[in-house]
């Protein structure tokens, strides 16, 4: 493990906090869907399916957010895959909502951005200082 001063942990929880603070300004809302597992359906007695399970919501703010991307813009999120839209998230809003980023099954996730609904196709992650995560990256296409 890298051992960090200090001096630039200070330094690095003010770039996560300014970034967050820049994204909630300036940002677009997102509304990120997780589709609950099959677990969580409820049966009848003859085992038809009686509820199917609900979406469970997490709201954010995406800053940028670019339309179209081009090859360097995925490259420098951390993406490689063509996409219909590009969004960065901060990663001190995962942090402070108590939401693992790493365990987002991006298969069972939608995105509702400006009312409009998208499927997450890839997602990364940009760093900063020391190995320090700044920003998570979507790549999204529409549904």
């Amino acid at each position: 493990m890298l051992t960090v001063p200090i001096a630039v942990q200070a330094e690095i929880k003010q770039a996560r906090t300014d970034i967050t603070r820049e994204i909630a300004a300036y940002g677009y809302p997102l509304e990120f869907l997780v589709r609950n597992t099959q677990a969580q359906q409820t049966l009848d007695t003859y085992g038809t399916v009686k509820k199917k399970p609900d979406n469970t919501p997490t709201d954010m703010k995406a800053f940028p957010v670019t339309y179209s991307p081009n090859a360097r813009q995925l490259e420098k999120a951390g993406l490689r895959e063509e996409c219909a839209v590009l969004v960065y998230t901060s990663a001190l809003d995962w942090d402070n909502q108590n939401v693992n980023w790493q365990a987002l099954d991006v298969q069972k996730t939608s995105v509702n951005l400006a009312g409009e609904m998208f499927d997450i196709k890839e997602k990364g992650k940009v760093g900063g200082l020391a190995d320090t995560i700044l920003y998570y990256t979507f790549a999204l296409v529409r549904r």
